[in-house]
């Protein structure tokens, strides 16, 4: 899961839960905070932060985790393309979508 909190913009306890996912990458907790600009890509948790703009903030970050892309914008939370309005203590699961994964060979 990744929990987020700007409280630039009065968010709590927004909750990004990957319930599909396992493995040993979920083990280990980490906190990160987007103050200072980094060279992307790099390593995050479970993710890797493939874009930031922290030039005004609380900034944009954009990651890759468990082959979804996560858009953290000050306006709207991205979801893989899809908006969703910011929420405290939101708790929105993040599932693959069955039906854009390509079909087993016969």
């Amino acid at each position: 899961m990744i929990v987020v909190n700007q409280h630039r913009l009065g968010l709590t306890n927004v909750t990004l839960l990957f319930s599909e996912e396992t493995g040993a990458a979920f083990t280990n907790s980490e906190r990160v905070e987007f103050r200072v600009p980094n060279k992307t890509p790099f390593h995050v948790s479970f993710a890797e932060c493939v874009f930031e703009d922290l030039t005004f903030l609380p900034g944009t970050v954009t990651l890759q985790a468990c082959k979804h892309e996560i858009e953290l914008l000050p306006r709207t939370l991205v979801i893989d393309q899809k908006e969703n309005d910011w929420k405290s203590g939101a708790v929105i699961n993040i599932v693959t979508d069955k039906s854009k994964t390509s079909p087993a060979a016969p």
